[in-house]
Formats: C-alpha cells, sequence, structure tokens
C-alpha cells in the first residue's frame, strides 16, 4: 500500500471540516444575532389610558378607562412580547442546529482518522 492518502479520503476529510466550519458559522450567526437583540432599544409600553374629566362635585371618584383603550394596550404588550419569545426561540433552535452540525463535521473527520 502506497502512504499517499487516496483521493476519496481527502475529499471526506474535507467535507468533514466544511460540514464542522457551518456548524462552527451557525453557532457564531446566532451569538451576533443574540447581541443584537439585547442591545436594542427596550420596547415601549404603550402611553396610559387617558380617564375622562370628571364633574366638580364627584371628588374621590375614579372614571374608568374605556375598554377599547385597554384592549388596545394590552394587544400591543402582548405582540412585543411574542416576538420576543419567537426570536429566542429561533435563537436556541439556530444554536442546537449549529451545535449538532460541528459535532456531526468532528465525527466524521475522527471516522476518518480512525480507518487509516
Amino acid at each position: 500500500m502506497s502512504d499517499r492518502p487516496q483521493p476519496v479520503d481527502v475529499a471526506a476529510r474535507v467535507l468533514g471540516l466544511l460540514v464542522f466550519l457551518l456548524g462552527v458559522g451557525l453557532i457564531v450567526w446566532v451569538f451576533r444575532q443574540a447581541e443584537l437583540l439585547y442591545l436594542a432599544p427596550p420596547l415601549k409600553l404603550p402611553e396610559p389610558v387617558a380617564a375622562p374629566v370628571l364633574p366638580k362635585g364627584s371628588a374621590g371618584a375614579v372614571a374608568p378607562a374605556t375598554g377599547e383603550a385597554i384592549g388596545k394596550a394590552a394587544a400591543a404588550v402582548g405582540a412585543d412580547l411574542a416576538t420576543t419569545v419567537s426570536r429566542l426561540l429561533s435563537l436556541l433552535l439556530m444554536a442546537l442546529a449549529g451545535g449538532l452540525t460541528a459535532s456531526l463535521g468532528l465525527r466524521l473527520v475522527s471516522a476518518l482518522r480512525r480507518n487509516l
């Protein structure tokens, strides 16, 4: 047998290395996206609902806020919360995918070394 590696071995090593680098690239991308998420300005809460003006003779009475205004404010907060949670879950999923891809690349390269 010759000491020169077979072309298939070289191609498999290169493929394993490329898969590993793809996984590392995914992890770097996830960390960059997380950094951008944390550097983004905080979400603004909706303005408080203005209470209607009460007549002078009703001291101490509190005017109820309108249901429509409260509903709009709650919907805005809920939408912002859903957006943030979905971003965090997608970052978690991408980090998992990057880690598994990098692990697969390392296993491919190490399997080739054991066979030589």
